[in-house]
């Protein structure tokens, strides 16, 4: 869909999976392949990444969906930065038709910065 990636990039303390470009839009992509619903580390962990990266937005994608107190971290820190969340059925309508990326992404966007609500599927 337009999108510039780069995968498994890494640092002298840290990797991250994916990066993703497109128009000056800059997000870091960490997937998560868990047995059960993905809980707060992992947000802790993507909200740190963030703060050492200005501009930069995340995505959590979560084959095994998110825990209730995931879901409201992600959506108490949009005043520090901007994270959405991306499940099984996001995940799959994308590998279906990746050019849902740019729609999924913008309604996702537009209801964590309009309703402080972070959804997924």
């Amino acid at each position: 869909a337009g999108w510039s990636t780069e995968e498994s990039v890494r640092t002298s303390y840290e990797q991250m999976d994916i990066f993703i470009i497109k128009n000056g839009s800059i997000y870091l992509i960490e997937c998560k392949w868990e047995n059960g619903a993905v809980g707060t580390n992992p947000i802790n962990h993507l909200l740190a990444k963030l703060n050492m990266r200005d501009g930069a937005r995340g995505i959590l994608m979560s084959m095994s969906g998110f825990t209730a107190g995931a879901v409201q971290s992600v959506e108490d820190s949009t005043t520090q930065k901007l994270m959405l969340l991306f499940g099984r059925k996001d995940t799959e309508q994308l590998i279906d038709d990746p050019s849902a990326f740019d729609s999924l992404l913008n309604e996702k966007h537009k209801e964590i910065v309009m309703r402080r609500k972070a959804v997924w599927t």
